[in-house]
């Protein structure tokens, strides 16, 4: 009896029960990209070229600590490394700045029918936890004392479905078989596996506004309700700081972020070049800027 007792109680240990495959991954293995999407992805790979890093003799001017949760837990890092953002000449180094305390699925995991919401995730204790004043660095004064406790990256604010974080990481058994699938695929099987890993996914993250704006900028329809025209906001903000323990100064200071207002705002100027109008007299004509081609950003032109 005793026996049977210890091996009941051994079964409802969480070491031996089977591990629940994250929502994420849950979707990846799911998805079914179109042709366009597998042609271009195996492009892609076939174009892959290794890198082989040679060590340097300078130290660099700048060092950048290694983000332990960035180098070894995400499993998004395991391909895009914990600098994921690299094309854009004007954001990149404020996009990676965000990957230390926001996950990757925050920003390019957003299913349009799953609502999700976000929340504070421990990556050492694998856990969800409550958000404190001292997660956030916006709004802290000289004169606080306690330290600012998410610089590490061991916090991460991360999407929440049926109170589960809508995370991967390395140590998942889905991920791990997912990644061993990859090492063993050939280029054009790797082809298929990069479009059916990257389908449910959005290639480019929210606006700045989406976090970083108040509720004005949120999008509003009107309705009538028994006779009198009700408003009501369809698509409000992405984070909720209240109950991600910002305090109301925080909150303030998140929404009004002068840099994330600097991006809003800034467009690449036209430019003028010299031409022949329809008199057969020559002016100068606007020429629109490539909106694919980057720009020096000049805080002067947000001042003005």
């Amino acid at each position: 009896m005793i026996k049977l007792v210890l091996m009941a109680l051994l079964l409802l240990t969480p070491a031996a029960q089977a591990e629940t495959t994250p929502y994420l991954l849950e979707q990846i293995q799911k998805a079914q990209p179109d042709a366009t999407a597998i042609e271009k992805a195996r492009k892609q790979v076939a174009d892959l070229k290794e890198i082989k890093l040679k060590k340097i003799s300078l130290v660099p001017f700048h060092l950048r600590e290694k983000n332990p949760i960035n180098e070894s837990n995400g499993y998004c890092s395991e391909c895009h490394g914990s600098i994921p953002h690299l094309k854009s000449l004007r954001s990149r180094a404020f996009l990676n700045m965000h990957t230390d305390y926001v996950a990757c699925e925050t920003c390019h995991f957003r299913p349009e029918n799953t609502p999700l919401q976000y929340a504070w995730f421990d990556y050492n204790l694998a856990q969800v936890v409550a958000g404190v004043p001292e997660c956030f660095h916006s709004g802290r004064k000289k004169e606080d004392k306690k330290p600012w406790v998410s610089r590490d990256g061991h916090l991460k604010i991360v999407p929440i479905l049926n109170q589960q974080a809508v995370i991967a990481t390395r140590t998942n058994v889905t991920a791990k078989a997912l990644y061993k699938q990859w090492k063993d695929a050939d280029k054009v099987q790797k082809g298929l596996l990069k479009a059916q890993y990257h389908q449910p996914l959005k290639t480019k993250g929210p606006e700045c506004s989406a976090c970083h704006n108040d509720l004005q900028n949120a999008v509003k329809t009107t309705m009538e309700v028994d006779g009198k025209v009700v408003e009501k906001i369809t698509k409000p903000p992405l984070l909720d700081y209240l109950v991600l323990g910002a305090t109301p100064v925080q909150q303030t200071a998140i929404r009004q972020n002068s840099i994330a207002d600097f991006f809003g705002h800034y467009q690449p100027e036209a430019t003028k070049v010299e031409g022949e109008g329809v008199d057969g007299i020559a002016h100068d004509v606007e020429v629109p800027k490539d909106p694919t081609k980057e720009e020096r950003i000049r805080i002067t032109n947000f001042l003005k």
